[in-house]
């Protein structure tokens, strides 16, 4: 036990945490980097370099980059933070709801 939280540590402390540290290998310009510490304010960035070398960032629309690096779109005030409707389906804590009915055949 002792080694496997030695080991979730040392790649913890491996990740990437700052947009600066992005800019090279995602090949970010000033205003993307602006961008993400914008968002880095509110929410901590942590890429693990595994993750981050499976990124085409050649391609931003790349599925790891969108799960990793936040879109501008993303903190756009015209949205909310509860995309999947989870307030609205919360039937009670931990469960949830999302229709009203069930046929049973």
């Amino acid at each position: 036990m002792e080694r496997e939280k030695s080991v979730l540590q040392q790649l913890l402390s491996e990740c990437i945490r700052s947009p600066e540290q992005l800019r090279e290998p995602l090949h970010l310009n000033e205003q993307d980097v602006a961008h993400l510490n914008e968002i880095a304010r509110q929410y901590p960035i942590c890429v693990p370099p595994y993750y981050l070398d499976l990124i085409d960032s050649d391609w931003v629309h790349d599925p790891v980059r969108r799960m990793c690096i936040p879109d501008p779109m993303e903190s756009s005030a015209d949205g909310h933070k509860d995309t999947s409707g989870e307030g609205d389906n919360t039937v009670v804590i931990g469960m949830q709801q999302s229709i009203d009915r069930l046929p049973l055949y």
